[in-house]
Parts: structure tokens; C-alpha cells; sequence
């Protein structure tokens, strides 16, 4: 059963990887705090909003499925780390990136976001198929 911090990010969450699968920007820099800042593990660059808005909302990238989600609150930070499948249905493990995300609990706005490739990600839980 997810705890009530869970339940709030991970809604938080999936509806900021809404925002930016529908390519809405306006949405989404309603999300963000200022001084939103990001990084990569495949980049040495930290970006500010605008160019990691740029490059998430670019054609082509494929929207994220934001799961195994958990959540460490301290003081006014909440601490939200995930799996964002970025995988085609059906394939696993590939597009597959570990997120971390700071956000402040009082403006509920996102501070920062580091992302990296996960390397041994466990598969995509099954869809119930309704006969279990």
C-alpha cells in the first residue's frame, strides 16, 4: 500500500510527464521552481528550465511511464526518486532512466532533476489481464 507521500509525487509526477508527452510547456514551467535546474549523466552541462524544456519537449522523444516510485521527506524537501520508461510497450529494459527529483513541499514546485541511465532495470510489471 503506498504511503500518503507516495501517492502525492507520484500523481505530482505522471502528471508532469503528461505535461511534457503533450508537449505543453506552459504546464509544465507552472511546475518548476525559478531556479529549476538539471542534470545528466550523460552531460557535464546543468541546464536551466528553458533548455531542458527545449530538449523534453523536442519531437521525436518518446513519453515517459513514471514507476517504482519512492519518496524521502525532509524539512520542506521532498526527495522523489523513480524508474521513467521511455521503452516502446514490449521492450524491456531499454529507455529505461533512474530519476531523481527535488521538490519543495510549501510552492510544490520542482527544484532540481538528475537523470542517468538505469543499467539493470527490473522489467515492466504485467498488465492484469482482468482473469487473475
Amino acid at each position: 500500500m503506498a504511503t500518503r507521500s507516495v501517492a502525492l509525487y507520484l500523481e505530482r509526477e505522471r502528471g508532469l510527464a503528461a505535461a511534457l508527452a503533450r508537449r505543453d510547456r506552459a504546464a509544465v514551467r507552472g511546475q518548476l521552481a525559478d531556479d529549476f535546474v538539471a542534470r545528466s549523466a550523460a552531460s557535464q552541462d546543468v541546464d536551466s528550465a528553458d533548455p531542458w524544456l527545449r530538449r523534453e519537449t523536442a519531437p521525436g522523444l518518446a513519453a515517459g511511464q513514471v514507476r517504482e516510485l519512492s519518496v524521502l521527506e525532509v524539512d520542506d524537501l521532498a526527495v522523489v526518486s523513480f524508474l521513467l520508461d521511455r521503452a516502446a510497450p514490449g521492450k524491456s529494459g531499454a529507455g529505461v532512466e533512474f530519476v531523481v527529483d527535488v521538490w519543495r513541499q510549501s510552492s510544490q514546485r520542482l527544484l532540481s532533476r538528475s537523470v542517468s541511465q538505469a543499467t539493470k532495470a527490473p522489467p515492466r510489471p504485467p498488465r492484469p489481464s482482468g482473469r487473475e
